[in-house]
């Protein structure tokens, strides 16, 4: 699942400018970040997954596809912690050496991936809100240098285009039976990959000598609609930073 096939320009933010929509992630990743509360991460976690099926109009067997490969690497990344070898209390003895779980371990898992989980939910937040040029439109407001915002979008462009162009590939390979027989399928694999850097490597040169031939350089420039800004738009990401920060301190000072 990519998040180019699911995100919609329709969503419920579209009518406001990058550095508004900012006023609603930005908050967030800085509280969660210095946020060592678990149950202040599963809350954030919770209400910016409810703001996302609301705003970004994404379905929920979208949004959980999305959480699929990360909440495996987490969850791989956690197991590694809790286990305990040697274990003073083991659960388990293989060849005569014993394997148990880490008390400290479980809370530092469990911190672990409740933030984890909260920063993946505000990152999709942002994808889903906002489109590349939109981000580095917003990255040159912030006076990011050039050079980094041309590396931030040639990147994108170049993995948009790798994806595109082996699901084309393989396509193309699978339409002419090329898969029919179990001895085909790794040479056919290694071709693909090959066929697909060298393509994809011929697009990215061609990607980048269009972007010089518009003169992208220092001065970047991004066809937007003109948006108006007015102060009452300010009033639902103000109570939702507030909302969050009153939570935080609430779990700090009861220890949560």
């Amino acid at each position: 699942m990519w998040i180019t096939e699911i995100y919609k320009h329709n969503h419920r933010l579209q009518q406001l400018s990058p550095a508004v929509r900012a006023l609603y992630w930005a908050p967030a990743m800085v509280l969660a970040l210095v946020s060592s509360s678990v149950y202040f991460n599963w809350a954030m976690f919770a209400l910016v997954n409810i703001c996302l099926l609301e705003i970004s109009r994404v379905g929920m067997s979208n949004l959980t596809r999305l959480y699929r490969i990360p909440v495996a690497f987490i969850l791989i990344g956690c197991f590694v912690i809790v286990l305990e070898i040697p274990a003073q209390k083991a659960f388990i003895t293989i060849a005569q050496l014993p394997i148990g779980l880490s008390t400290d371990g479980l809370q530092l898992a469990s911190l672990l991936l409740s933030r984890s989980l909260a920063l993946i939910s505000i990152l999709y937040f942002i994808l889903l809100t906002n489109t590349i040029s939109e981000i580095a439109e917003l990255m040159r407001k912030c006076r990011i240098p050039a050079l980094f915002i041309d590396l931030f979008v040639i990147t994108f462009k170049f993995i948009e285009n790798l994806r595109h162009t082996s699901f084309e590939m393989y396509r193309a390979q699978k339409c002419r039976l090329g898969y029919s027989g179990n001895g085909k399928r790794i040479p056919l694999f290694a071709g693909l990959m090959a066929a697909v850097f060298h393509q994809s490597m011929q697009n990215a040169k061609l990607l980048e000598t269009a972007m010089q031939a518009r003169c992208a350089g220092e001065n970047y420039c991004f066809l937007q609609n003109e948006r108006q800004f007015v102060p009452s738009q300010l009033i639902i990401p103000a109570s939702f930073v507030s909302a969050a920060t009153l939570l935080l301190l609430i779990c700090c000072n009861y220890g949560w």
